[in-house]
């Protein structure tokens, strides 16, 4: 009986020190959301979080409440930084708020709240899916909580604005790198990255004036017209008074009519009498190493059709002033560049007292003087002359020189292409190639 009355007593005694203990981590956890929510005392939240944690270490909303606490200091943290786009991942208030989430959410599985957050914290480095995932998993536990949908449109349009900053970046970089007369690769590489970094976000805002907006200027840049044609169109349907799209379809209209333009140039002429007769343009080599040489039979067609009105062919190629790596007269940029060259640029004759000659020029390779004008550059002016023979070979070629350095073809009386091969003075052995297009006065 002794034994008996004892035993009631530590019962009683274990029941109260429980009771005790669930009191005070109840009135810990109502003071550290007060800190956290009323006074906004995020390290004093910490604390006592840390405190009830201690009290209760397998109590999965504790750490859910105290990693909450750290995401909020983590967005302190980015608010007080001067960098333009601050690294959460190296901030050690989002990690302990990621282990604290991981934490609550391998004691509780079925805690909305943990999900909730840990999916928001995914969305602040843009971890697009696992964010998705965990909010939508957090919805599912909890669907009487609206305001989980605007948290998911909330981390979309953080993904989306990111991506729009990245791709128009990648595009100033590539137009920038053609201004500069980088390669070829190095500005297409920019552009191709704007285009997947749009794509990519467009998953998510499938209706973003801008993302259409930009995917089109790259394209447009990658000679893609009728794909950059198509998302123009969409960003004004979303946004008709959009100004710089209005301005873009224009261009990208001009280059697909040049297109069209050039293709009835090389269609041959039949007659009834007539058999069918191969087109005058052959396809151009696409499989080929050399750039160039793979972008001749795509490029010169738009160049030969603008110049059938050679007045007009200089006004829509003309860009702003530039200065020549190689020409010392006035150059401009051209609306219309060959891939791969190391330059391109248009340029205006009036000094002739019959006629006026509009130019466009790409400079195809150069290299240190050599002996006889020997090497690499060689090859390379007999390659693109070869090119020019495919693409056209019903008009017989003028050579001069010794048929060693100066290729032409008259394409039409007003229009002829020049491949040249020489030694700039004071510079280096160059190809070049040329359209000439002769107006008359």
């Amino acid at each position: 009986m002794k034994k008996f009355l004892v035993y009631i007593i530590l019962m009683i005694l274990h029941s109260s020190i429980i009771a005790q203990a669930d009191l005070k981590f109840k009135d810990l956890m109502q003071k550290g959301v007060k800190q956290l929510k009323a006074e906004r005392k995020h390290d004093a939240a910490v604390q006592t979080f840390n405190e009830a944690i201690k009290l209760k270490p397998s109590y999965g909303e504790a750490y859910a409440w105290r990693g909450y606490t750290y995401l909020e200091k983590a967005e302190l943290d980015a608010y007080k930084s001067d960098e333009d786009d601050f690294d959460y991942l190296k901030n050690v208030n989002w990690q302990s708020a990621l282990k604290d989430f991981n934490k609550a959410i391998e004691l509780y599985p079925s805690l909305a709240y943990a999900y909730r957050h840990r999916g928001m914290a995914y969305g602040m480095i843009r971890e697009i899916k696992k964010a998705l995932a965990d909010l939508n998993k957090a919805m599912e536990l909890d669907p009487a909580d609206k305001e989980i949908l605007g948290d998911i449109k909330s981390v979309k349009q953080h993904y989306v604005d990111h991506k729009i900053d990245l791709a128009g970046d990648e595009i100033d970089k590539g137009l920038a790198a053609k201004d500069k007369n980088r390669n070829d690769s190095a500005y297409r590489k920019n552009l191709m990255e704007a285009v997947a970094l749009c794509t990519e976000a467009l998953i998510y805002d499938a209706e973003n004036s801008i993302l259409f907006y930009y995917r089109a200027k790259a394209l447009h840049w990658l000679s893609r017209y009728e794909s950059a044609d198509k998302d123009i169109k969409k960003a004004l349907a979303l946004e008709p008074g959009y100004a710089d799209a209005i301005s873009l379809q224009k261009q990208i209209t001009e280059m697909i009519a040049y297109v069209k333009k050039a293709d009835k140039i090389t269609e041959p002429v039949k007659t009834k009498s007539e058999e069918p007769k191969p087109p005058l343009t052959p396809k151009p080599s696409v499989n080929s190493n050399d750039e160039i040489i793979r972008n001749l039979g795509t490029t010169l067609p738009l160049i030969v059709a603008s110049a059938t009105d050679p007045a007009k062919h200089f006004s829509e190629l003309k860009g702003k002033k530039m200065k020549s790596r190689f020409y010392r007269s006035d150059t401009y940029h051209s609306s219309i560049e060959l891939p791969g060259a190391l330059e391109t640029f248009v340029h205006e004759f009036t000094g002739n007292n019959l006629n006026n000659y509009y130019y466009w020029y790409a400079l195809i390779d150069e290299e240190d003087k050599t002996e006889n004008l020997n090497g690499k550059i060689k090859a390379r002016y007999k390659a693109v002359c070869d090119e020019l023979k495919l693409l056209y070979p019903d008009i017989t070629p003028v050579h001069k020189y010794n048929n060693e350095n100066y290729f032409s073809l008259k394409v039409s009386p007003r229009i002829t292409i020049d491949v040249s091969y020489f030694y700039s003075a004071g510079y280096k052995d160059l190809v070049t190639l040329t359209v000439i297009a002769e107006h008359g006065k």
